[in-house]
């Protein structure tokens, strides 16, 4: 095997030689190969900048079902994989010591004195019939202060709204009544004008010679008459007003006795509700009192906390949902973790996002899921919350490193998936997307000394191809490709893909 490579690198070396040679001999009459250069020939498409991160699946709403008692488990009645509704029993615990216990502290209990019993009971049952009567509405002292409130609550009302229609009707300009009396005051006013400047005129008349005595006289009686007309049309007029004004004060003040009488009624009624709930925690009282006369306190709390046992000792579904992990056992200890639920239709991913992609990335961004078990199949979901702070270490401090990461969540919005608790996925998060645009690489696009932003073209003909500088503006950038925009841009064109590369005016070879 080494005798065959040595002998093809010999070969292969001879060749070169040979090559070389050949073009040196050659080389005054040869011309030398046109650069060969790598291209894109625009076509208008979609440009998309994401970022890439990872994450895990797991469900919008979980829950442990834990238990605190040293019971055995009796029986379980639920796997992994079952669909369980909220209060559906997944398991119950061995109880028969606890009936038993609860059995003899109620013995205990009715052996103590039968007339002190019966006083607890009375005491009880007063207690129970306040409370109940207060709860129902039925206390005497509170049912009548509640008829005086809503009695008092209806006046205001009404007082209410006759102080709206009365400061309606005094703040109306078109009230019918307003309109009227100064539509006749306006014209006594106008007929008393009227009647002044013909006074005047017959009076310089009359002096003159030019009119009798009686017509003098006449025009004076008129503008007497214009003169009383006006006055009782003014006075008419400021009668409404001042009737409207009283109307007014009349309805604020019964607003304010109305208001005065519903503040009462407010005050009565918390006073008697207050002393009822005080005649409820006295009565109370006397319930704790016969309690300690027949020293039964401690043995009752006891057996309420042992009842409490035994409604625990069914343990229930807390949601709806699948059943995900069962660590109950039949026989076992039936104490802390023994089943964990989760919604699996209503999925979430959790993920970190580096310090620097934080700034890109908000709320409600959409976001495509591959993951391993489903190859190229995407699915779709969105971001729905990212945390305000960076994540904390084991100290509840934030680590003061490069590698500074946000948790956050994205909700699956696909249906029907075959995502499961648990998986490993990868998640492009679309931070923009332009459509029908001119996108080249990275590299075709180079600045000058002003920053302006240029690429190279070439402009075929029939041997090679001349490149040809032409300005751009630049829009999306990606972490490969940038969108160029220009008038002079068209789909066909050939732009060179390094421009770095290349000079103006330059031939190069594209085929």
């Amino acid at each position: 095997m080494k005798k065959k490579t040595k002998i093809r690198l010999a070969v292969i070396a001879a060749l070169i030689i040979v090559v070389v040679g050949g073009y040196t001999a050659l080389g005054a009459l040869a011309t030398p190969p046109l650069a060969r250069v790598s291209f894109t020939v625009l076509e208008p498409g979609s440009l998309s900048d994401t970022i890439s991160i990872r994450g895990a699946v797991e469900s919008t709403n979980r829950r442990n079902v834990n238990s605190t008692l040293n019971f055995l488990v009796d029986e379980v009645f639920v796997e992994v994989g079952d669909i369980v509704r909220e209060g559906d029993i997944l398991a119950v615990l061995d109880t028969a010591d606890l009936d038993l216990n609860i059995r003899q502290q109620r013995a205990e209990l009715d052996s103590f004195s039968e007339s002190n019993l019966l006083g607890l009971e009375s005491s009880e049952r007063m207690y129970r019939e306040a409370r109940s009567n207060l709860a129902a509405g039925q206390n005497p002292q509170v049912l009548s202060a509640e008829n005086a409130y809503r009695t008092a609550a209806a006046n205001l009302e009404t007082a209410q709204r006759n102080y709206d229609e009365a400061l309606d009707d005094f703040n109306n300009p078109n009230n019918a009544q307003l309109q009227q009396a100064r539509t006749a005051f306006n014209l006594a006013e106008l007929d008393l004008e009227n009647a002044q400047r013909t006074f005047e005129r017959n009076q310089v008349l009359f002096e003159a010679g030019a009119v009798s005595r009686n017509i003098l006289d006449n025009a004076e009686t008129a503008l007497t008459t214009a003169q009383n007309r006006y006055n009782d049309a003014s006075a008419a007029l400021d009668n409404i007003s001042i009737t409207m004004r009283r109307t007014l004060d009349n309805a604020q003040t019964q607003l304010d006795n109305a208001q005065m009488s519903y503040n009462n009624a407010a005050g009565s009624l918390s006073s008697a509700t207050t002393t009822a709930n005080q005649e409820i925690s006295r009565l109370a009282s006397n319930v704790d009192s016969s309690q300690i006369a027949v020293n039964n306190d401690a043995r009752l709390i006891a057996i309420e906390r042992l009842e409490r046992q035994m409604e625990d000792s069914v343990i229930r579904a807390p949601i709806s949902g699948t059943v995900t992990a069962v660590f109950a056992r039949e026989g076992a200890m039936g104490s802390g973790l023994l089943f964990v639920i989760e919604d699996t239709e209503n999925l979430k991913i959790t993920t970190r996002i580096r310090e620097y992609d934080a700034v890109s990335v908000h709320v409600g961004m959409e976001v495509e899921i591959r993951t391993d078990s489903t190859g190229q199949e995407i699915f779709n979901g969105v971001i729905s919350s990212i945390a305000p702070t960076a994540m904390r270490n084991a100290r509840g401090d934030i680590a003061n490193i490069s590698d500074v990461e946000f948790a956050a969540e994205v909700d699956v919005v696909s249906v029907d998936t075959p995502l499961l608790i648990g998986m490993n996925t990868r998640l492009n998060v679309l931070l923009d997307q332009r459509d029908n645009v001119f996108f080249v690489p990275f590299d075709a696009v180079d600045f000058d000394m002003f920053g302006d932003a240029y690429i190279f073209v070439a402009d075929v003909n029939d041997n090679a191809a001349v490149v040809r500088r032409m300005p751009v503006q630049v829009g999306l950038e990606t972490d490969f490709f940038a969108e160029i925009i220009s008038p002079d841009l068209f789909e066909g064109l050939i732009v060179l893909n390094n421009a770095a590369n290349v000079t103006d005016g330059m031939e190069v070879a594209i085929n």
